[in-house]
């Protein structure tokens, strides 16, 4: 399932993905169970929405996919997603869930987690830049595996391997689960995975190649990277944005590497405009 959690908000969280997982293939047994999951986790403060509340925004959100589902089933064993659905026909879609039953807005999507540690992006950026190679060292180096050596996707883009991180395939070994071995295959695999997000707010929704700046660069928009090493809690921020330089409100997606005071070596971040913006985002309230 999502990003790492503690105690009863991680219930929370996994009980949204459990609960969209069940309303996607009809199973009203487990939304129930679910709802009452939330609803402890409210008690308790790990939850400022209702389980009921999150039962009616997700079954709206799901009767827009329209899916002719055979089955869904949460944290499946590919891990190519939160959710694995399978379709009528035998095909498959994965969904990425965003359960932030805590957060008011939609905004707040940059207090989760998006992709973190190392990355094939991060790999090729790091090396390619000898500020930023100088310095991640020592354990920050190895745990963000800098120095693996890509193989297939040496030759991809920057953009195209942040690309991969956008559809959570963030590794060659993710890729190669995805079938996917080119920009190509990684467009298909993007048309397939779905991102839901959960706040007080409301749902919201779409594919992962419905973003923003995932239809600017397949358009082929520049995408812009700009490195601030002046950070004093971290060794480097790594912002992009498609089509514009990445400043406060045009910020695609943002890079946190080596924070100084905890233990994390890299987190991660998907900027609001990246769903904000988009022409094909499905909104409930």
């Amino acid at each position: 399932m999502g990003g790492q959690g503690s105690g009863r908000s991680r219930e929370a969280t996994d009980a949204v993905e459990v609960m969209l997982a069940a309303t996607v293939r009809g199973d009203q047994a487990t939304i129930s169970k679910c709802v009452q999951k939330i609803d402890v986790a409210k008690r308790h403060g790990a939850s400022r929405m209702s389980g009921v509340r999150v039962s009616r925004l997700l079954k709206i959100a799901c009767a827009t996919l329209k899916f002719d589902v055979k089955d869904a089933v949460p944290n499946p064993i590919e891990h190519l997603g939160d959710i694995r659905v399978t379709l009528g026909n035998g095909s498959q879609v994965w969904i990425e869930v965003k359960g932030q039953t805590k957060k008011k807005k939609f905004a707040d999507i940059t207090q989760a987690d998006y992709v973190r540690d190392g990355t094939d992006f991060l790999r090729k950026y790091v090396t390619a830049t000898p500020r930023l190679n100088r310095m991640i060292k020592g354990k920050l180096r190895q745990e963000l595996a800098i120095d693996a050596k890509l193989t297939f996707t040496a030759d991809w883009s920057l953009a195209d391997l942040w690309m991969a991180d956008l559809a959570l395939l963030e590794t060659e070994e993710k890729k190669r689960r995805a079938g996917v071995r080119s920009p190509d295959d990684l467009a298909k695999f993007m048309s397939k995975k779905y991102l839901v997000q959960i706040s007080m707010e409301g749902a919201r929704l779409l594919k992962i190649s419905e973003l923003r700046p995932v239809i600017a660069h397949w358009a082929g928009e520049e995408t812009q990277i700009e490195l601030d090493t002046e950070s004093q809690a971290k060794i480097a921020r790594i912002r992009l944005a498609v089509g514009a330089a990445p400043k406060r409100n045009t910020t695609d997606f943002t890079y946190h590497v080596g924070y100084k005071k905890i233990h994390a070596p890299g987190r991660h971040k998907l900027h609001n405009c990246a769903i904000a913006r988009s022409p094909r985002l499905t909104i409930v309230r």
